[in-house]
């Protein structure tokens, strides 16, 4: 994979900001072949972003460095489908450590923490609600989460399930649970 220099691919996918080119469409992809040149091209790019990332900062910095690599004559639209502010619930929080006693729980061994990016209401439920944020994350390697033929195996699920009854326990029985990362 290419990336960040001096950073591993654990931490280019898990910690470090993105910009992911996810769709590109231009020209003809009908049936059969046609030499033609296109007269538009759609991109679509998702960013994720780390803490002390402003997305109205990012978005503006994303316009002001597309626009000018524009020849002239090409117009350039920009659709926006949303922003989202990032979230990161440290690890040594003791919402963190009561995921981690759950699993253990259920599954006999610790769990093997990994950041994982990804796009949703974490930093508003956070912010609002005044509680960390918190995912059990019960897929294997090969589930191909996100890919067309995406999957979960049951065994995996209702494990999960009891990992998620289990953490409500557990976070019952601590004290600090509430304690809002900083």
């Amino acid at each position: 994979l290419m990336g960040e220099a001096g950073r591993s691919t654990l931490e280019r996918t898990g910690s470090r900001p993105t910009a992911d080119v996810v769709g590109l469409t231009s020209g003809y992809s009908g049936a059969g072949v046609k030499t033609i040149v296109p007269s538009t091209a759609n991109i679509k790019i998702t960013f994720r972003l780390v803490p002390n990332q402003d997305p109205d900062q990012i978005a503006e910095l994303f316009h002001s460095w597309l626009r000018p690599l524009m020849p002239e004559g090409v117009e350039v639209e920009v659709w926006e489908e949303g922003r989202v502010s990032p979230a990161l619930t440290p690890i040594n929080h003791p919402a963190v450590k009561a995921a981690s006693r759950s699993i253990e729980k259920v599954w006999g061994k610790a769990p093997y923490l990994v950041r994982e990016g990804g796009s949703g209401p974490e930093e508003a439920l956070g912010r609002i609600l005044e509680a960390p944020v918190v995912f059990l994350g019960v897929g294997l390697p090969d589930d191909n989460i996100h890919a067309p033929n995406e999957r979960i195996v049951l065994e995996q699920f209702w494990r999960g399930l009891l990992a998620v009854g289990e953490l409500w326990f557990q976070m019952a029985a601590t004290p600090d649970i509430r304690k809002v990362a900083q």
